[in-house]
């Protein structure tokens, strides 16, 4: 039985963060789909109010994430309460504990946990998983153990633009706006109060899939090849190259 809530969760994560999301292509999307900003690009706030559609990671300034996942679920075949109690929380709670913290739950300790379960939820045979994470290393640790889907993902930070050196990272990739037009490196080096996401995914992940990024703050700058979906949301594709998405 705990083969198959491992097998489960394992799918669950894998399909709906920067998995099965070639559901829709760039072509056919026409606004932010997941974590959802309600009003417009001059309604911005420090961090984004977000309702949960599709899957999804939101990104926050200091690195922490909240991810989604949304996916069919077949109540015929697995309980939700029985995921979540069965194998979601003691797959979080295994994690925790070889940080220190022997909790699933943000509520249950007066620290910030590595991985906290927010919530396991169905409704109409669609299951939301959100999970929340400390920083991307907890992301990216967490997920390599529950699936070799993640195994070559081997890069995600998030810090100020400025300290991407810090993290053995250039600063001087070429850079287009959310228009599509090049932007010169000294324009983006003066532009104050960026923060960069850079992802390397080594190629792991198939041809066509893709993962929905969503930000604390506008997008600014990003790399070619990266789909603006809204103001503070971006689709990303596999590449063998780092990725940067620079917000605000």
């Amino acid at each position: 039985m705990k083969k198959a809530w491992l097998f489960a969760l394992a799918g669950i994560l894998a399909a709906g963060i920067l998995g099965a999301c070639n559901r829709a292509s760039s072509d056919q999307e026409t606004g932010s789909a997941g974590f959802r900003d309600p009003g417009t690009s001059a309604d911005l706030v420090d961090d984004y109010p977000y309702i949960v559609t599709d899957s999804g990671l939101f990104i926050r300034r200091d690195g922490s994430i909240s991810a989604a996942d949304v996916e069919d679920f077949s109540e015929d075949y697995y309980d939700a309460e029985e995921f979540e109690k069965n194998y979601v929380e003691p797959a979080v709670k295994s994690y925790n504990e070889k940080q220190g913290l022997s909790f699933a739950y943000a509520q249950e300790s007066n620290e910030i946990l590595p991985v906290a379960l927010n919530s396991v939820k169905t409704e109409d045979g669609v299951l939301t998983l959100q999970l929340d994470y400390k920083g991307t290393a907890d992301y990216l640790a967490f997920n390599k153990g529950i699936n070799e889907y993640f195994s070559q993902w081997e890069t995600f930070v998030v810090c100020p633009y400025e300290d991407l050196e810090d993290y053995g990272i250039s600063m001087d990739a070429e850079f287009i706006d959310t228009e599509g037009n090049a932007v010169d490196l000294d324009t983006v080096k003066t532009t104050t109060g960026l923060y960069a996401c850079v992802l390397g995914f080594n190629g792991a992940l198939p041809t066509g899939f893709s993962g929905k990024l969503q930000f604390q703050g506008a997008v600014a700058y990003t790399t070619a090849d990266i789909y603006i979906q809204s103001d503070n949301a971006v689709r990303v594709y596999d590449s063998e190259n780092l990725q940067y998405i620079l917000f605000k």
